[in-house]
């Protein structure tokens, strides 16, 4: 036993504050809570959802839109819900949630969004995806296998031939089935052997853009496009048009309630798949090569850059799967949009690159390049890894460019605001944080960015306002108490700032600063005569 020391806590913990965790049947699942509000789902400290919409809420539209009208779907790996969830948001009549670790059910009811839980339709089943999907007499109109890290024990072997063959069986005519394709753990010949694999039982298939993330869609039809009315119902169904006002790189001239901007999701059909992948070797269940092949791939400095530009030789016209009766769509900014689709994945892996460039000339260069291959993502995106590098001034100048490019982007104002603050330019901070607020006052780094400000600058009464305002949006964030029990103790409140102190301490137990200035505080007190 070690004083202090949490087993597993401190381990699952990172560089988040750890809302929860349980040990599941074969992992340890967590949720920590990263300043800014979001909390993130981890499974064994691997990235498997968050409760802010991702591109793993996409994954359920973009499948949707090839059924005419699916009555019964599967989902192997739910992660924190997201795609689950939009899957109701159509007019099925059943769901089938599977999940290899069944402690995943009631940890999401407790830390994320849940209430698509209650839907009726809704069937939560813990057991292994592919022994379930194997040997089950149900069969399905879609399923998703939405599967993370391909070197997580067991995820590589939905990639095989063998489980592909099996899975055929359990779809219904005209079925489809989705494959995540994680392209960042895999090299452009692994990719090749994804993609040769499925189509190898699954020919009419197409990819799609999800981020890095890809999308494989494949049916049992001989031939795949989006079915009659999909595309009308991204306006018409009031739920799925709310849901897809986002884009994962862009303001509202990107969201994906557009037609343009869904299809220019669509990356290549079944003659550019049977193009890339030809000649590449098939995986199969009694050789498990892509496991160990993407085992110790760290996504985070990985190169898409090639692949990108591989892909790129395979891109194939969206009219190929437009079924009869589809709406005129402009196919310019169709391909306009899907250029950039790519350039934002070769963008971000060149700005992890620079971040772990040691040389700064080189890093500036990659981020150069970055901004380059999609300027509407790029700008703030390398602000905010420069911002958290500490390298203020080069994380400015990106991210005054991305505002004044999009005033709209409130992510990047705060940012923006964020490192005015870390370089001692208080009131323009001050300015910064007040703006968001007028837009979202329950954005909590902006308030609490605001707090900070006033109190560096002596504002200290509003400084407490704000602080109680961001403690009521994360109760949990340590910092924030601590920093609170600063504006008290120079207002001369010591028992109420002890209480900060003390708090910062329940959420952050090994947290310094609030544990030197507990101390402090007590000592105050007890000179003061009163009972600290």
């Amino acid at each position: 036993f070690v004083p202090g020391v949490r087993i597993p806590a401190d381990f699952l913990e990172g560089r988040g504050t750890l809302v929860g965790f349980q040990e599941g049947l074969g992992a340890y699942l967590s949720a920590l809570r990263y300043r800014g509000g979001a909390v993130t789902l981890e499974i064994d400290r691997l990235f498997q959802g968050t409760n802010q919409k991702n591109h793993q809420a996409v994954a359920a539209h973009i499948p949707m839109l090839m059924h005419p009208g699916p009555s019964a779907v599967a989902v192997v790996g739910v992660g924190s819900g997201q795609g689950p969830s939009r899957f109701l948001m159509y007019e099925i009549d059943r769901l089938d949630c599977i999940d290899i670790e069944p402690a995943i059910f009631p940890f999401i009811s407790e830390y994320f969004e849940a209430a698509w839980m209650d839907d009726p339709r809704v069937r939560l089943i813990g057991d292994d995806g592919r022994n379930f999907l194997s040997y089950t007499e149900r069969t399905y109109d879609l399923i998703a296998l939405e599967l993370g890290q391909p070197h997580r024990a067991g995820v590589a072997y939905f990639y095989t031939v063998d489980f592909y063959r099996r899975l055929r069986l359990r779809l219904g005519p005209g079925a489809a089935v989705v494959q995540f394709v994680p392209l960042d753990f895999l090299s452009f010949e692994q990719l090749r052997s994804v993609v040769r694999t499925f189509i190898e039982v699954y020919p009419a298939s197409s990819l799609w853009y999800n981020t890095s993330e890809l999308l494989l869609v494949g049916s049992r039809s001989d031939r795949l496009s989006i079915a009659a009315g999909s595309l009308e119902r991204l306006a018409s169904n009031r739920r799925v048009f709310a849901d897809l006002r986002y884009s994962p790189w862009g303001g509202p001239e990107y969201w994906m309630n557009q037609a343009e901007v869904m299809l220019a999701g669509f990356l290549c059909g079944r003659c550019g798949l049977e193009r890339l992948a030809a000649g590449a070797p098939l995986y199969r269940d009694d050789r498990p090569v892509l496991d160990y092949a993407t085992m110790g791939v760290d996504e985070r400095i990985v190169d898409n850059g090639p692949k990108v530009r591989q892909l790129r030789r395979y891109l194939e016209p969206v009219v190929l799967i437009l079924g009869d009766g589809a709406p005129a769509v402009d196919l310019a900014r169709v391909d306009r949009i899907r250029q950039k689709n790519l350039g934002q994945i070769e963008a971000t892996s060149l700005i992890w690159q620079a971040l772990v460039q040691p040389d700064l000339a080189a890093s500036n260069r990659l981020l150069s390049r970055a901004v380059k291959a999609n300027p509407d993502y790029a700008l703030a995106a390398a602000g905010r890894a420069l911002l958290q590098q500490k390298r203020y001034s080069d994380a400015q100048a990106y991210l005054e460019r991305a505002v004044h490019g999009r005033p709209d982007d409130l992510d990047a104002q705060i940012d923006l605001a964020t490192c005015l603050l870390q370089q001692d330019r208080l009131e323009a901070a001050r300015q910064g944080f007040a703006a968001v607020l007028e837009h979202e006052p329950q954005r909590f780094a902006a308030q609490v960015g605001l707090a900070e400000s006033l109190l560096r600058i002596g504002r200290l009464e509003e400084a407490v306002t704000h602080y109680l305002k961001a403690l009521r949006l994360d109760p949990t964030d340590y910092r924030g108490h601590n920093d609170l029990g600063l504006a008290f103790a120079q207002l001369g409140q010591l028992r109420a700032a002890a209480d900060q102190f003390a708090l910062a301490l329940v959420h952050r137990p090994d947290y310094l600063p609030a544990r030197q200035n507990l101390a402090r505080a007590r000592e105050q007190l007890e000179a003061a005569g009163q009972r600290p």
